[in-house]
């Protein structure tokens, strides 16, 4: 079976709403209130437009579903939690005006369900950014960097549209742990960057339904894209992974079925394989048949460029 045949079995299904996504990126869930934010701002606070709220923590307690809170640039040193159904932009397009600076004791940037986060830097905290249990977020034109642990920490969900973490034009850097660690759920992530982070770029954990494309990994000290086929339907496209510490991409099976497939993408330079086939256990032997590699780029890899399945000791 081709790429294209088992990518296509779903049509109606799960990756058809991907590639929807990819091609509708701005979400909207109603309501039309507009709550500012300035925190050069003097006088009464009341987040209207003459008298905006100091910090964006206030201008959240505020908010409701269906609300948008728009920040005026500036560092604004504070961890934050965004509502369900509320809208977190800065109001201009240029992504470095706005800073969100967290302590580590907490994610910077906590994503209730149905939450949209735009145009902004998310730096420090534990995490950078974290989605919630059960919530659907969108990511949009945001550089997460300098967290204390994973740049962007996604918790489990169902594996709905209805709980889909999207991402897109993101760039994660220079974090503590991996750029990106997704728990089982429904996860996009295109035309972003993911690089030098002290661990993985991306992690996918067991039962992710995935989407990635379009998208450079590179110099992290880890892998630079690990996914763990157990219970997981992931497709990729168009993709760069380049000189990271460790294998480009890893496909790692403690024994449970799943599917993987990559095409068109770049696996140069890393520093051991281009792209790594692991098998846990020696139940995970024989969990190879769903792997789809087509017309990809694979060379000058320190260890090899795609291996056979390897027996972890």
């Amino acid at each position: 079976m081709s790429y294209l045949t088992a990518r296509g079995a779903k049509v109606g299904g799960i990756f058809l709403v991907m590639a929807t996504a990819v091609l509708v990126p701005v979400f909207a869930w109603g309501g039309s209130e507009t709550i500012f934010v300035d925190k050069d701002a003097k006088g009464s606070e009341s987040g209207s437009f003459s008298h905006p709220y100091r910090t964006i923590a206030q201008a959240l307690k505020h908010a409701d579903s269906g609300t948008e809170v728009r920040v005026k640039g500036g560092v604004y040193k504070e961890n934050i939690q965004i509502p369900k159904g509320v809208k977190l932009v800065s109001d201009s397009e240029n992504r470095s005006k706005v800073v969100i600076e967290g302590s580590d004791n907490n994610p910077t940037v906590l994503m209730k369900h149905q939450s949209t986060l735009s145009h902004v830097t998310i730096k420090g905290g534990r995490n950078g950014i974290r989605v919630d249990d059960d919530a659907k977020a969108h990511i949009f034109d945001v550089v997460v960097k300098d967290a204390e642990r994973d740049g962007i920490f996604i918790e489990s969900a169902s594996r709905q549209k209805s709980r889909r973490a999207y991402m897109e034009k993101v760039e994660v850097k220079n974090n503590g742990k991996s750029g990106v660690y997704a728990k089982k759920r429904l996860v996009v992530m295109v035309n972003s960057k993911v690089h030098d982070n002290t661990a993985d770029g991306i992690d996918f954990q067991a039962g992710v339904d995935g989407w990635l494309a379009d998208t450079k990994v590179y110099e992290n000290k880890g892998t630079g894209w690990k996914v763990v086929l157990d219970g997981s339907e992931i497709w990729s496209e168009k993709n760069d992974f380049r000189a990271n510490g460790r294998e480009g991409v890893q496909v790692e099976s403690f024994g449970a079925p799943g599917k993987f497939g990559a095409k068109k993408s770049k696996m140069v330079g890393n520093n051991r394989y281009g792209i790594a086939l692991v098998a846990r256990n020696s139940a995970a032997l024989s969990m190879w048949k769903h792997i789809f590699l087509e017309k990809n780029s694979v060379f000058e890899n320190t260890a090899g460029q795609t291996s056979k399945v390897l027996l972890a000791q």
